[in-house]
């Protein structure tokens, strides 16, 4: 097994700064972000802290925001999920609990 490149410090120094993920790949030349994802995950590193990112399980009180974005069909799944700082996974997850808010054409196809 090859060496990393990246060093637990500067990873930790490089998202302080600022970076996003695809920028430390680009920073080290890889070839996929996913190298840099299993060494952060590797060596326990907490996106959160750097990123100030939560993921929000969605709520009721979401319900307009779904209705305006994806019921109507401006958006798709992955971009309201974006918006809401949610999963797509967590999304449909919510929308399989209230098929009213599955756009008409979506709920055609089961």
């Amino acid at each position: 097994m090859r060496k990393s490149l990246m060093t637990v410090e500067e990873v930790r120094k490089l998202l302080k700064d600022g970076y996003e993920i695809e920028d430390i790949q680009k920073y080290y030349k890889y070839k996929t972000k996913e190298t840099v994802l299993k060494f952060i995950k590797k060596n326990g590193i907490n996106l959160k802290i750097y990123t100030g990112y939560e993921i929000h399980q969605p709520t009721s009180a979401d319900d307009g925001t779904i209705r305006a974005l994806y019921t109507s069909g401006k958006f798709s799944l992955r971009e309201t999920a974006v918006e809401l700082r949610t999963s797509k996974k967590l999304l449909y997850e919510y929308l399989q609990k209230n098929p009213k808010l599955i756009p008409v054409k979506e709920r055609r196809r089961k």
